[in-house]
C-alpha cells in the first residue's frame, strides 16, 4: 500500500471514482468539495445518490471540509475540477500551500476563455516553489463503468517519468489499466483533439442518422488527429493511444458524452446560441477546443478540413451541407 497523503480537490462524478480506484492502492486518499453538503451526506451514507443511485463507496476514502486542512501533508494533489475552474483552484493553492507537492489533472485541453493548456495554465501561475511534477490523466472512461469495476484504461504523461510510475502505481487495479506515455503535451493535445471530435461526432449523427456515416467521419476525425499532431512537431503515433483513439471511440458513439450530445443537439436544433450557453452552463471542452485549434492551425497556414467545417458552421453560421463536402475528401 502507497502511504503518501493524496487529496482530491474535487467531488463530482470523475474525481469521485477515481478517488474510489485510489483507495484500493493507497490508505491515505482524502477528498475536499466546495460543497460542504454532499462531503457531509457522503461522510455519513458512503453514497453519493445525485451521480451513482446507490452504490457505496469505499470506507476508507477520508472527508475533510477545510481547505488549509485538507492540503497539510498532502504530497499529491488531484485537480479532479473542471478546467473553467482551474485558475480559481490554483489561486487557493497559492494562497495556502506551503509545501511542493505534485498535481495531478484530470482536466485536459485547453482552458475556457484562453488559449493555454491545464500544463501551461498551472506552470505558469502556480508559484514555482510549490509545483514539484504535473501529470495528466487522460483516456476512455466513463465514470459510471469504472464505478461499476467494468474493465477501463488510460494514459498518464507527466514531466517527471519517475512521478508518472508512481501515479500508474497509484490507481492501476485489477479493473482499470494506467499506461504512462513520455510526452505530456501530446496526451492534452490528443485530449483537445478527441474533445473537439467528439462534438462533431455528435453533430454527424444527428444530421446523417447514419452509422456508415458516423464510421466514416471517426475514421476522418482520427486520421485528422495524426495529421494536426504531425504538422505541430509532435508524434502523431500517440493517437493511437487510449487518449486519442481510445477516448475518441467512447466520447465519440455515444450520449453519455457531453460534447457528443452538444453537438447532437445542435444538429437537432441547429442554434449556435443554445450551444454556447450550454457550454457555458456546464462541461463542453470541445467548442472550446474547435476555436483554439483552428487559431493554432492558421497561424501556421495549416488546413484540417474537419476542424475547419465544425468551426465555420457552429462559429460562422455556415450551412451544415458543407460535410457534404468534407466526409468525401481524400
Amino acid at each position: 500500500m502507497i502511504n503518501d497523503k493524496i487529496l482530491f480537490v474535487g467531488f463530482g462524478a470523475y474525481g469521485s471514482v477515481l478517488a474510489n480506484v485510489a483507495s484500493q492502492n493507497c490508505d491515505n486518499v482524502y477528498v475536499w468539495d466546495i460543497n460542504k453538503k454532499k462531503l457531509n451526506d457522503f461522510k455519513s451514507t458512503r453514497l453519493l445518490p445525485s451521480l451513482f443511485d446507490y452504490y457505496e463507496f469505499r470506507r476508507n476514502i477520508n472527508v475533510i471540509e477545510d481547505f488549509e486542512e485538507a492540503l497539510k501533508g498532502s504530497k499529491y494533489i488531484v485537480l479532479s475540477v473542471p478546467s473553467k475552474n482551474i485558475i480559481d483552484v490554483i489561486e487557493q493553492l497559492n494562497k495556502s500551500l506551503h509545501h511542493k507537492v505534485h498535481i495531478i489533472s484530470i482536466a485536459k485541453g485547453f482552458v475556457p476563455n484562453t488559449e493555454e493548456s491545464v500544463y501551461s495554465l498551472t506552470k505558469n501561475n502556480l508559484k514555482k516553489e510549490l509545483l514539484g511534477s504535473f501529470s495528466v490523466l487522460s483516456g476512455p472512461s466513463h465514470a459510471r463503468e469504472i464505478i461499476e469495476n467494468k474493465l477501463t484504461g488510460v494514459n498518464v504523461a507527466s514531466d517527471s517519468k519517475q512521478v508518472g510510475n508512481v501515479i500508474c502505481n497509484i490507481f492501476a487495479t485489477d479493473n482499470f489499466y494506467v499506461k504512462q506515455i513520455p510526452n505530456i503535451q501530446e496526451l492534452i493535445f490528443c485530449g483537445a483533439l478527441k474533445n473537439a471530435y467528439s462534438v462533431g461526432a455528435g453533430l454527424i449523427r444527428a444530421l446523417y442518422n447514419s452509422r456508415n456515416t458516423s464510421a466514416l467521419y471517426l475514421n476522418k476525425a482520427f486520421n485528422e488527429m495524426k495529421h494536426i499532431l504531425r504538422v505541430l512537431g509532435m508524434n502523431p503515433e500517440v493517437a493511437s493511444e487510449l487518449c486519442g483513439l481510445g477516448d475518441l471511440i467512447v466520447t465519440g458513439t455515444t450520449k453519455m458524452s457531453r460534447n457528443y450530445r452538444a453537438g447532437f443537439e445542435f444538429g437537432i436544433h441547429k442554434s449556435a446560441i443554445r450551444i454556447f450557453e450550454e457550454s457555458q452552463r456546464s462541461t463542453i471542452e470541445g467548442i472550446h477546443s474547435i476555436s483554439v485549434l483552428r487559431k493554432i492551425l492558421k497561424k501556421r497556414k495549416e488546413k484540417a478540413v474537419i476542424i475547419d467545417a465544425l468551426f465555420e458552421v457552429l462559429f460562422q453560421g455556415k450551412n451544415t451541407n458543407i460535410f457534404n463536402v468534407t466526409l468525401v475528401k481524400k
